[in-house]
């Protein structure tokens, strides 16, 4: 395990929508990311210490169809 790549259990809840006028799409998503907390010893392989995950991600994507 390194901070950059934890191996963890996680859990995600997404939701997202689309909103149509004419010839525009916009899109929406928002995705909430949770990992369970570790308590890493140090080793050889591992960046040692309390390692939480909350993650919040937002995506919006504007659409226009010629």
């Amino acid at each position: 395990m390194n901070i950059l790549f934890p191996s963890s259990t996680n859990h995600a809840y997404t939701f997202g929508g689309s909103y149509r006028v004419n010839n525009f799409n916009v899109d929406l998503c928002i995705e909430y990311l949770i990992g369970n907390d570790r308590n890493v010893m140090q080793s050889a392989e591992n960046t040692p210490g309390f390692h939480q995950m909350d993650i919040f991600a937002y995506s919006l994507a504007l659409k226009y169809d010629f």
